[in-house]
């Protein structure tokens, strides 16, 4: 595969949603991270299960954020077993784009209550660019956690950031990883997984939309 003011918004675009927690003990990825949701599309035999996505709160509100590219077409919905909410995207006016990559887009939750558990941005002005971080909701699955290198910023697509996967030497990525959130080691929402490198035989390196591009996007929305 290649490469959300209020309680009831969330973002989809350039990164994707899902629940969380909060109060993490430093570097231990099972707690304060976002217990992943699924983005299902509309068919003609039902939704159907295709991405994935994380509730993040950030200036009082809590937003969906996903991935652009899983966005582009059609009627979506979110929940992580079956669709509970259905979801209106939009962009953000006047964000900008990473140079290579996906765009946020904002939309609002049509009907039901917001979650109780999500998580907040990075508090820095930038997504780490050394260090460990935690994907959720890779390779096979929203129950799944995968630790990953952070490499740095890539040269292949300027504005994303590069991570390697740690992973088993026959692990394969399963589909609707896209938009898969990325965790700091304080619980913190790093950025959003938006594809693999396609040149890479066994999928380990991946192009991830960073919080700095998240957090423009949300701060075009609350200005008046």
């Amino acid at each position: 595969m290649t490469e959300r003011g209020g309680a009831r918004r969330a973002v989809l675009g350039a990164l994707l949603a899902a629940l969380a927690g909060t109060g993490a003990a430093a570097g231990d990825p099972a707690l304060g991270s976002p217990t992943v949701t699924r983005l299902w599309r509309a068919g003609p035999d039902g939704p159907a299960p295709a991405c994935t996505g994380a509730y993040v709160r950030d200036a009082g509100a809590v937003w969906l954020v996903t991935v652009r590219h899983c966005t582009e077409h059609g009627v979506w919905h979110a929940g992580r077993d079956a669709p509970e909410h259905r979801l209106t995207v939009r962009d953000p006016a006047g964000a900008r784009p990473p140079r290579h990559g996906d765009l946020v887009r904002l939309g609002e939750l049509a009907a039901g209550p917001a979650p109780a558990g999500h998580a907040a941005l990075a508090p820095s002005a930038r997504a780490p660019r050394a260090g460990t971080v935690w994907v959720h909701g890779f390779p096979y699955g929203v129950e799944h956690v995968t630790a990953a290198r952070v490499l740095g910023d890539s040269a292949a697509r300027p504005g994303l950031v590069e991570l390697r996967m740690v992973v088993g030497p026959q692990t394969e990525a399963g589909p609707g990883f896209s938009g898969a959130p990325v965790i700091d080691q304080d619980g913190r929402l790093a950025g959003v997984l938006a594809a693999l490198r396609a040149d890479d035989a066994r999928a380990l390196t991946a192009f991830v939309v960073p919080v700095e591009t998240l957090r423009a996007a949300l701060a075009r929305l609350a200005a008046p």
